[in-house]
């Protein structure tokens, strides 16, 4: 049935916006979505993580997803947010054409950060940066519990540009605070250099759960009494509570938008944060079913509906004007005499506050019990798979991921291999090419290029899966000689794919389509002296330049850099014994974590005195691992012994090199010349060896079942 000219209709041209607090899978696909926002006109939807539990736990939408992801190895969690993930894309997809007509003041999607999280402000601030990069839509809110300790975090998001759904709001003071947060939020964003017209926020204040709560505590006074009068009195304000508290923090809302503060910011360009009533389903049969969206009709709110109650609005709903614009005195009265019978409404606050976190933790608990379940259910997906992909197993192409820093050694590092595998064996893309943003509009918008908001992770993950199951892309270029975005062009995956950049362990999505993950972590001073002389001498800048754009960056390295060595199989640093060392004898670690089989010649290496080995340690990640080093100072007699012994084990078992002698491997520029380095030839020989071996264990998978060909 099409609501086009029905209430709903009706309460967008009152200027309030409706949202859908629901979302499945089946949605999506029945283009069940695309009528609601056709004929509903439905201009945003809200999520939690009971709706996703509820979705998950009936049918099978889920399951072809769900098996490929536990192939690829992901974890539990890891599962769920790519799950979640795709779902808010496709939404944000289908919202998008409001989100751009609206010029981003409506068409948005929320994604809440896991309510476990809802006491620890820096956790929560982490989680929503990762789940903003993978999702990587404009049209995305970032769902933060409005705790004492997430305010905090509603704060640093918007600071840092993002859309934020500050959520389960229940208390006036609250409400305020989290008005506080939205102005901390903006003013350190406006100071960072982004555009405030491009950040949206709203305050969601819950309704029904205040009256269920206000009306259980009521009733057991009018049990305690036995005076009539004061019976009477107190069953009088059964179910008025919820909507008198609404209707007061949209009275401080008007306050708060012909504020100096909010005024001040408006003409920086912010919009204010909307209220949006959530909760708006009715628990108690005795009342209206429509009852929480007739009483709270008001411009610039936003009312997010259950689909039950969204459709029952649409067939009978009642439009009586904007009746959340009258005087707020007579909710001022009431709310009153609740607390004159002895009912607190912060203690209410308080307790629905903690009761909803815990409600929505179990939620969340019980999905990934039921993931887990999952996952256990659809182990033997032989004949579910086959379904999708009849064809017989062949091996792709071997993936290796290789990140780091810039100027941490990524070229160098594989510029043997074209020489080891042949140049026709190997496909290279670097991740640069999919920065969202030219190097002007980063300068703009005081973005990095490390920042995840400059990356394009959506097509960067899709390309990237497409190279997997061996299809050509056509992949943007990123110029770096003038910072600007170019392309496409036409990329064709061959035998070794090397995938290297910033960015590869970041997001689930992109991280677990490598068969082979290697991160480059320098000692800093290194790391900086080589992309100072990489930029001066190849991409047109002068020293002072670099310097001061490495000490701009390093907090960006910190937060989104650093932290994905944790990912990788192997970890390489070049470091020094003492500053004076030459760099072609810099010494070298290679980690080697147990995420990998040990290599069957490790002990071998001992014979060279330059060579230390420690099996089975911690490394500085906390993870066991066994640790190659290789000093500096190797000799050239060393160096060919420890050549010869990886040599010996590169036989054909494994796959091909083409032999190379030690002195064309190592090379590096140094002011323009080519130089050698023995450690860093044995380091490229030992990782050559190493995607040799990861093909083999390919090809092994590949033989033993048809569910990794089919991932």
């Amino acid at each position: 049935m099409s609501a086009r000219f029905g209430p709903l209709v009706q309460l967008t041209e009152l200027g309030q916006s409706v949202w859908c607090d629901q979302l499945s899978r089946e949605m999506i696909d029945s283009k069940k979505l695309v009528g609601l926002i056709a004929d509903y006109g439905v201009t945003g939807l809200t999520t939690n993580p009971s709706i996703f539990q509820k979705a998950l736990s009936c049918g099978d939408a889920y399951d072809l997803q769900i098996a490929r992801s536990a192939h690829r190895g992901h974890t539990v969690k890891e599962i769920y947010e790519e799950i979640a993930a795709s779902d808010v894309q496709a939404v944000a997809d289908a919202l998008r054409p409001i989100y751009e007509s609206t010029q981003a003041a409506d068409g948005y999607v929320s994604l809440e950060v896991s309510p476990e999280l809802a006491h620890d402000a820096p956790a929560s601030v982490e989680e929503a940066r990762r789940l903003h990069a993978a999702v990587g839509r404009r049209n995305l809110m970032i769902k933060i519990p409005a705790t004492v300790e997430g305010l905090d975090a509603i704060a640093a998001l918007l600071g840092e540009g993002m859309n934020v759904n500050a959520t389960l709001i229940f208390s006036l003071q609250r409400y305020r605070d989290v008005l506080a947060a939205f102005v901390k939020g903006l003013t350190t964003a406006h100071q960072r250099g982004h555009d405030l017209r491009s950040i949206a926020s709203v305050a969601s204040f819950f309704v029904s759960r205040v009256d269920t709560l206000v009306d259980t505590k009521l009733d057991e006074k009018i049990a305690q009494t036995t005076d009539p009068g004061e019976r009477e009195r107190l069953a009088n304000l059964r179910g008025k509570a919820a909507i008198a508290n609404a209707r007061l923090a949209y009275a401080i809302w008007r306050q708060f938008a012909v504020s100096d503060t909010m005024l001040s910011l408006a003409a920086l360009g912010a919009r204010p944060q909307r209220l949006l009533w959530a909760s708006t389903s009715t628990k108690n049969p005795a009342y209206g079913d429509v009852r929480y969206v007739e009483e709270l009709i008001g411009r610039h709110t936003v009312n997010t509906m259950p689909l039950e109650t969204l459709m029952a609005f649409a067939d009978h709903g009642q439009v009586r004007g904007e009746t959340l614009a009258g005087d707020p005195a007579e909710a001022r009265r009431c709310i009153e005499a609740v607390e004159r019978a002895g009912i607190r409404m912060e203690a209410v606050a308080a307790e629905l506050e903690s009761a909803g976190v815990e409600l929505f933790a179990k939620a969340h608990a019980q999905l990934m019990r039921d993931l887990e379940h999952k996952v256990r259910q659809l182990r033997p997906v032989r004949a579910l798979l086959r379904r999708t992909r009849p064809q017989a197993a062949t091996p792709g192409p071997i993936f290796v991921g290789i990140g780091g820093d810039s100027g941490s050694g990524k070229t160098t590092i594989t510029s043997a291999f074209y020489s080891l595998f042949g140049k026709e064996r190997i496909a290279t893309v670097c991740l640069d090419d999919y920065h969202s943003l030219d190097r002007k509009q980063r300068a703009l918008v005081g973005l990095t290029a490390l920042d995840p908001r400059a990356n394009n992770f959506a097509l960067m993950e899709e390309q990237i899966w497409a190279l997997k199951r061996g299809q050509t892309i056509r992949k943007p270029i990123y110029n770096h000689a003038n910072g600007c975005l170019e392309g496409p062009e036409d990329l064709t995956p061959r035998e070794v794919v090397i995938v290297q950049g910033l960015h590869p362990f970041l997001i689930p999505g992109v991280r677990h389509a490598f068969d082979l993950k290697v991160w480059l972590d320098p000692e800093r001073d290194l790391r900086y002296e080589w992309k100072i002389q990489r930029d001066v001498a190849k991409r047109g800048y002068n020293r002072e330049q670099v310097v001061a754009e490495l000490k701009a960056r390093e907090p960006d390295v910190e937060r989104f850099i650093t932290p994905q060595r944790v990912y990788a199989d192997m970890v390489i640093r070049f470091y020094r014994s003492d500053p004076a060392q030459d760099m072609g004898h810099l010494n070298v670690r290679i980690t080697q974590r147990h995420t990998l089989p040990r290599l069957n010649f490790d002990r071998q290496l001992l014979r060279a005195d330059a060579v230390r080995l420690s099996l089975d340690v911690a490394d500085e990640d906390g993870q066991r691992a066994d640790i190659i080093d290789i000093m500096g100072h190797i000799g050239p007699r060393e160096a060919a012994l420890v050549e010869d012994t990886i040599w010996a084990h590169i036989d054909g078992r494994h796959g091909n090199l083409l032999y190379v002698p030690p002195e064309r491997l190592g090379t590096y520029e140094s002011a323009r010349h080519h130089r050698h380095s023995d450690p860093l030839a044995l380091t490229q020989l030992i990782l050559a060896h190493r995607i040799l071996s990861a093909q083999k264990s390919i090809l092994l998978r590949a033989t033993d079942s048809q569910v990794t060909a089919a991932t």
